[in-house]
């Protein structure tokens, strides 16, 4: 059996270690190859296969190193696939990938008389940058 955990939602260019807990029940130990795959607005930076080798029954965890996508969005999908000589066990997750600062896009016409003056306020503007077009 394999158990993972992971946050609620990852960010963009987030790298990360999914931990991933094997579990053996065969009393005399066991060896079992875990696998890794994923798709959507992640990929794996490094190995996608583990070996892990047991010498009684219990668990161990393996690491597998993740990195989001720096700018697609979206709901990745992580397939993780244990196989010993005993049995096979597979678990898929499937997690949000979102952009913690979307772009602000704010426009208001209005119409000036000559010599006027008019004012704007934003209250989530927090780059500190405008554009105005005259």
């Amino acid at each position: 059996m394999v158990l993972t955990s992971l946050p609620r939602i990852l960010t963009n260019s987030e790298t990360f270690k999914l931990a991933v807990n094997v579990f053996s029940t065969v009393k005399n130990g066991q060896n079992a190859t875990v696998s890794v795959d994923v798709d959507g607005p992640m990929s794996i930076v490094g190995g996608k296969t583990k070996q892990v080798n047991f010498t009684k029954e219990g668990d161990k965890i393996v690491y597998f190193d993740l990195k989001c996508d720096d700018m697609k969005e979206g709901t990745a999908h992580i397939r993780i696939k244990a196989l010993s000589s005993v049995m096979t066990t597979n678990d898929e997750i499937a997690i949000e990938v979102r952009n913690p600062q979307p772009n602000i896009v704010d426009s208001d016409i209005r119409i000036v008389a000559n010599g006027g003056s008019s004012e704007h306020s934003h209250g989530h503007l927090s780059s500190k940058q405008i554009r105005v077009t005259l």
